[in-house]
């Protein structure tokens, strides 16, 4: 068990990865008995303290061959999953003072991995090639606020970043600039939390005052995102959201300690 805080969680193909304010990282498999409901049995593979502040992301990678970690200290790591072994750590030339780190996610196709935090900018690194590069790909794109949460559209042409001052910025991964940008469905908040549904159509935004807004993407390449749902039903910050498949649900955790589902056909 974690003792401080957890901060992020990850779940794919039967493992979970967990990072916490304690500085640590953990992962975790077991049996997944068919059915709805039937209760999960997991033992942990390792729990290791990996950063010098909190870890703030733990994603898993594609291949089910390592995580990526990130964390206050301005770091972020790769992570045999099966041993916890570290395989990869960046440079430390950030300054943990301005530039923790609150969010890491690797691209779809598994060979781009990006990190951003305090200092407003999201930087991108190749680990596809066959010496990993600890080094931004591209130069890093600026958002202009401190970044709280980062998604990728499952095609890969877009990236999603969730700010302080209450901007979610759309980036189009092919042209490397901002494309669009939504706010919050709270005014004055910040976007804590976004995430895309698996066709890339739809984006769900999180933010500080507990309000969840859901966009559609246009049905012509010229046109504009349009707000599908909007939602103020949570009291404090929402940590995380998933969208169903063909926006049929919504679910979002928010600090609070409650958990919503918005049924939406």
């Amino acid at each position: 068990k974690h003792k401080g805080a957890v901060l992020d969680v990850c779940l794919r193909r039967g493992v979970v990865a967990s990072a916490s304010h304690d500085k640590s990282v953990a992962v975790w498999a077991g049996a997944w008995p068919p059915g709805s409901g039937a209760e999960v049995s997991l033992n942990c593979r390792f729990h290791l303290k990996v950063h010098s502040k909190p870890v703030h992301a733990c994603p898993i990678h594609p291949s089910m061959a390592f995580m990526g970690t990130a964390g206050a200290d301005g770091l972020w790591t790769m992570l045999d999953l099966d041993s916890g072994t570290e395989m990869l750590r960046s440079s430390g030339e950030l300054d943990p003072a301005v530039d923790a780190l609150f969010c890491g996610r690797f691209h779809p196709d598994g060979k781009l991995w990006a990190v951003a935090g305090d200092a407003g900018t999201v930087s991108i690194f190749d680990i596809g090639a066959a010496s990993p590069a600890a080094k931004p790909a591209v130069e890093p794109f600026q958002h202009g606020a401190a970044v709280r949460s980062l998604g990728f559209a499952e095609n890969g042409y877009h990236m999603a970043s969730a700010g302080d001052d209450g901007v979610v910025k759309l980036w189009d991964l092919r042209k490397l600039k901002a494309v669009a940008e939504f706010g919050c469905a709270t005014q004055g908040a910040s976007a804590t939390a976004l995430a895309f549904d698996f066709s890339g159509y739809y984006l769900g935004i999180g933010d500080s005052e507990g309000g969840t807004v859901v966009m559609q993407r246009p049905a012509k390449k010229k046109g504009e995102w349009s707000q599908v749902v909007k939602a103020n039903e949570q009291k404090k910050p929402v940590t995380g959201l998933v969208i169903a498949h063909d926006l049929a649900s919504i679910w979002t955790g928010s600090m609070d300690r409650t958990v919503k589902k918005y049924a939406t056909v």
